[in-house]
């Protein structure tokens, strides 16, 4: 969970390559019981960005007090059953989401959330997105809102809710004309694979600058994926600026490139990495981990995929005690994007293994919530540290992207 922001600008109006002096930090992953302590003043995220010279203009999270003096609303639910409201806030100023709070609301009905309130006094609230005009009239209405239970974790030990929308994790800005993790679009091979359970991701800019940072947001410190030009395409240097900050993704409901939020900002200036990596710092002490109740959450993502589909879909077989189901959630000239969902059958498996055959000269590129070895046209994904205790008719999801075309592979799932 890092200093950033999942932000969703309006489809095709998502000029955010970062703008001259300007940043977003975020985290995205689960807390139970247990009374609330405060941070020490000062030492909250949009403290330290603050004493770094480039405060927070947009703090959102559903999770903590992004400020150690907050003792406001974190964000808003409405319950199925009468349509009615509810401001869950923090348990004390500078600390946790008051989740009992949700709890009691929303007990023996339905939840969604409906805002994410701005902490640092501006207004920048998250609200539900408009329908998207690039879409046309097909794409329906307003964004759908997430489920307000999907995504239960623990912090320091506090039970709170992220903002689950689908899987991840990989750390890209959404340029509009495409996804870039760097001076090219899609894919650059200089970027590391991520497979944490909760990811840190930073993406500043400056005039004809950027980058690009990120880490475990449970442990150890940032690396810098991209630093360096402009993509070198029409519109983006000088900067052009358009955008708006909501909850959603622009009207037209795809999900390309989707994850869980948890916690981000906005910044005026470009920070220092020593900024930086004091939030991270303040991340990893803050204690994300996952609840052992309730539904199994899908990592996190930084970036929305402009024209994402999903297609096709494979059922693998169930030796050992569990099946695999494959999606490709987007794809583009030369590449794709799929997803894998693994099921626990009757019994509770502890550790999954998933094969499947690359076709047609496909190589994967990057693997998170797994861990992937190859042998010939043989891909094997194990489940990572956190993710391979499936209780009975329980799911865990990993997301890859590749070279090549699409198709509909064959899976098989098996367990010890």
């Amino acid at each position: 969970m890092s200093s950033s922001a999942t932000v969703r600008l309006p489809r095709r109006v998502r000029k955010w390559a970062p703008a001259a002096g300007a940043a977003a930090t975020l985290v995205v992953g689960l807390l139970v019981g247990g009374t609330a302590s405060s941070q020490a003043a000062g030492s909250a995220p949009c403290d330290i960005y603050a004493s770094g010279g480039t405060p927070c203009v947009a703090a959102h999270s559903t999770t903590r007090a992004l400020y150690s003096s907050y003792n406001g609303a974190l964000y808003q639910v409405r319950r199925s059953s009468d349509n009615s409201t509810r401001d869950i806030g923090v348990i004390g100023a500078g600390g946790y989401a008051d989740a009992a709070a949700q709890d009691s609301f929303c007990s023996g009905t339905g939840c969604v959330i409906t805002v994410v309130y701005d902490q640092s006094g501006r207004g920048n609230n998250l609200t539900q997105a408009p329908p998207g005009g690039f879409a046309g009239p097909a794409a329906g209405g307003y964004d759908n809102l997430a489920d307000a239970t999907a995504a239960p974790i623990t912090i320091a030990g506090h039970k709170a809710y992220g903002v689950y929308s689908g899987n991840g994790p990989w750390i890209m800005a959404d340029l509009e004309n495409g996804l870039f993790s760097g001076v090219n679009q899609h894919l650059n091979s200089g970027d590391p694979t991520i497979n944490y359970r909760y990811t840190t991701a930073i993406v500043k800019g400056g005039p004809n600058h950027w980058a690009i940072r990120g880490g475990n947001a449970q442990s150890g410190s940032l690396s810098t994926f991209y630093d360096g030009v402009r993509p070198n395409v029409s519109g983006y240097n000088p900067m052009k600026k358009q955008g708006a900050i909501i909850l959603g993704i622009g009207g037209d409901n795809s999900h390309g490139a989707t994850g869980t939020f948890y916690e981000g900002v906005m910044t005026s200036g470009y920070p220092s990495e020593a900024t930086e990596n004091a939030v991270q710092a303040n991340i990893t002490a803050a204690g994300y981990g996952s609840n052992t109740g309730g539904s199994t959450d899908g990592g996190t993502s930084t970036g929305t995929t402009d024209g994402g589909t999903t297609t096709g879909g494979s059922t693998g077989g169930t030796s050992g005690g569990c099946t695999a189901t494959y999606t490709t959630t987007n794809s583009w000239s030369g590449g794709f994007q799929g997803e894998v969902k693994v099921t626990a059958g009757s019994t509770a498996v502890n550790g999954w293994t998933v094969h499947w055959t690359l076709a047609n000269g496909q190589t994967l590129t990057q693997v998170w919530n797994g861990t992937l070895t190859t042998s010939g046209s043989t891909a094997t994904v194990k489940n990572a540290d956190y993710n391979g205790s499936l209780q009975p008719s329980a799911s865990t999801t990993f997301g890859f992207l590749a070279n090549g075309s699409p198709n509909t592979p064959t899976l098989t799932c098996t367990s010890p």
